[in-house]
């Protein structure tokens, strides 16, 4: 979330405008910061119709988020763009980011990489951890992992707990860096120790499988309460998990059944499949084919192998419906390219005409083709 600044150099504005105009700042400040953005707006848009880099960039803000004002990307570019002229570092930043996403302005990630680099060079924590997200995820072109761990180890070590997760994980990982899971762990500790959901979550898999510490499930599943307790949807598939295969607590498919549902309903693949698995087979809630065959369409779309097996299956077996030996083979060939359902897809062609394979195949590639939308 970008917050409000408050002019920490105004002594030059005060010698030429007066108390009054350090007086309406401030004012302006407390009162976004006590959530009264319209008196914020009043107060601002003065000072930054008169000049003030600081009040340009506020009110940037304020039309990014849609405070007290409808939501319009074009024009806090506008502003952004005012305070940037006047060399202000975290409108900088802000703009850069509008930049990478195309919002109010069209997309140009040269740009955006320009101002991430300008601002960064001048400190800005925000700017330091966004160009790593920015090389890690190929924003600029390549992915660059090695760039993204500097960046990321810049902002780790000025107490970003999100750039110390990200690092963490990159060393847990050897992704970028040398594997570490010493390393891995300090950097989880350090943004667990702020509260990080997702440090919480990824320290809690080590725990539970014993990478780079003794295996302990009490802990794995503390820190993935934790997690869940924030409303992470890893953390909660991971307390799920616990439950449903007993690690470190009773074996209880009805809570496992009960968490995966909080994560599946954020989008969680994972969950969207152990809950579709669950609903298969009856286990701690009612069978219900029609349920979790759209589980795993909702996971199987995201790319979830398991999930685009089980449906596979559903096909081969007629669980919803009559058998469909075309759907079933598509669906294994598509689990087959992520690495499982070998041997139901050899199998099932053993059962197939080449033309009904042929069928499949094109089938296969329209699904894909179309990012999981046309699957039928």
């Amino acid at each position: 979330m970008k917050k409000f600044v408050k002019v920490v150099a105004l002594g030059i504005f005060l010698a030429t405008s007066g108390a009054g105009y350090a007086q309406d700042f401030d004012k302006g400040l407390a009162a976004a910061n006590a959530g009264d953005y319209t008196t914020a707006l009043a107060e601002w848009m003065p000072l930054a119709t008169n000049g003030d880099r600081v009040a340009q960039h506020n009110l940037g803000v304020l039309y990014e988020n849609g405070h007290g004002v409808p939501q319009n990307y074009a024009e806090a570019v506008r502003w952004y763009r005012m305070s940037v002229d006047q060399g202000y570092v975290s409108a900088q930043a802000n703009l850069a980011y509008l930049y990478e996403h195309g919002l109010g302005v069209e997309l140009d990630m040269a740009e955006a990489q320009r101002l991430y680099e300008l601002a960064a060079a001048q400190d800005s924590l925000l700017a330091q951890y966004n160009l790593g997200v920015f090389f890690e995820r190929g924003r600029g072109g390549e992915v660059d992992n090695e760039r993204a761990a500097a960046w990321y180890r810049l902002a780790a070590d000025r107490g970003d707990a999100d750039a110390q997760n990200n690092l963490g994980l990159m060393y847990a990982r050897g992704i970028g860096v040398p594997k570490n899971y010493d390393e891995a762990i300090r950097l989880y500790q350090m943004a667990v120790a702020q509260n990080n959901a997702f440090a919480q979550n990824n320290l809690g898999v080590l725990y539970e499988f014993g990478r780079g510490v003794p295996q302990n499930y009490a802990e794995a599943m503390r820190l993935y309460r934790l997690a869940a307790g924030q409303g992470h949807a890893s953390g909660q598939y991971g307390v799920g998990e616990m439950y449903q295969y007993g690690k470190g607590v009773p074996t209880d498919t009805a809570e496992a059944a009960r968490w995966y549902r909080l994560a599946a309903d954020q989008g969680d693949a994972d969950a969207q499949n152990e809950l579709g698995f669950l609903y298969a087979t009856g286990d701690g809630v009612p069978e219900d084919y029609g349920q979790a065959f759209f589980l795993f369409q909702q996971a199987a779309a995201q790319g979830n192998v398991y999930s685009q097996n089980n449906l596979g299956v559903f096909y081969r077996d007629g669980y919803v419906g009559p058998a469909n030996k075309v759907l079933a083979h598509m669906w294994f060939s598509i689990a087959v390219g992520n690495g499982d359902g070998r041997e139901n897809l050899d199998a099932l062609e053993q059962t197939m005409t080449e033309a009904e394979i042929n069928e499949a195949g094109a089938k296969m590639w329209a699904c894909v083709g179309s990012n999981f939308q046309v699957c039928q």
